[in-house]
C-alpha cells in the first residue's frame, strides 16, 4: 500500500522541496551536499541518490490523511 501512496505523492513532494532548496543552487559543493544529503537526494559523497528513502514518509502520510478527509491535497 505504501508503494501506491509513494507513487501518487512523491514527485510532487520532491518538486515542492526542490523549489525551496533551489535558492542554494549557487552555493559551494560542500554546502549543497550538506543540504541535499539529509533530504535523500545525494549520498554522503555528494553523488546523486535515486533509491527511495524514508524522508517522504511523513509528508506522504499527511497528504493521504488530508485526501481521506475529502481535502484537496494539491
Amino acid at each position: 500500500m505504501f508503494s501506491e501512496l509513494y507513487a501518487r505523492y512523491a514527485a510532487d513532494i520532491d518538486q515542492a522541496m526542490r523549489d525551496v532548496v533551489v535558492t542554494f543552487a549557487d552555493a559551494p559543493t560542500d554546502l549543497n551536499t550538506m543540504i541535499s544529503y539529509p533530504l535523500g537526494w545525494v549520498n554522503a559523497e555528494g553523488e546523486i541518490y535515486t533509491k527511495q528513502t524514508g524522508k517522504r514518509v511523513r509528508p506522504i502520510l499527511l497528504l493521504a490523511c488530508l485526501e481521506a478527509a475529502d481535502g484537496d491535497w494539491k
